[in-house]
């Protein structure tokens, strides 16, 4: 959840949002940790 600053910004919701997808996996199987 960095400000946007320009390209870096989208390099970073990508990387952002591959470390959150397995956690939102996990969330939807029901796994809460």
């Amino acid at each position: 959840m960095l400000p946007e600053k320009g390209p870096i910004s989208k390099q970073e919701k990508v990387s952002t949002t591959t470390t959150s997808y397995p956690r939102a996996i996990r969330v939807t199987n029901g796994e809460h940790q």
